[in-house]
């Protein structure tokens, strides 16, 4: 077998990979006990005010402990706030468990 259809199949199937890949359910947040929702808003609210402007929305990635800027096609609502992630794979982190994920204010 020669070189160049060993490479196009590589190709192929890596792109099928790719494809599959971005592919997953859009993350819906997981449910938050009722004893916990309180110790939540306060950390979502600590979060939209770390940019200064206190508007429901979280526009520094909360998975990256609000270091890294959030992008709007990321994104994921929340108690009422709009959070903004630097990825998919963050949006999917935070979706599975916001309270190991946002920081405490």
């Amino acid at each position: 077998m020669t070189k160049k259809p060993v490479k196009m199949l590589s190709t192929i199937c890596l792109a099928g990979m790719l494809l599959l890949g971005a592919c997953s359910k859009d993350s819906a947040p997981k449910e938050i006990p009722a004893d916990q929702k309180e110790e939540l808003k306060a950390r979502l609210a600590a979060a939209d005010a770390a940019d200064g402007d206190a508007d429901m929305v979280v526009n520094k990635c909360a998975t990256c402990a609000l270091r890294m800027d959030g992008k709007a096609e990321n994104e994921l609502k929340l108690e009422g706030y709009t959070l903004h992630f630097c990825s998919a794979h963050c949006k999917e982190t935070c979706a599975k468990d916001p309270m190991k994920v946002i920081p405490k204010g």
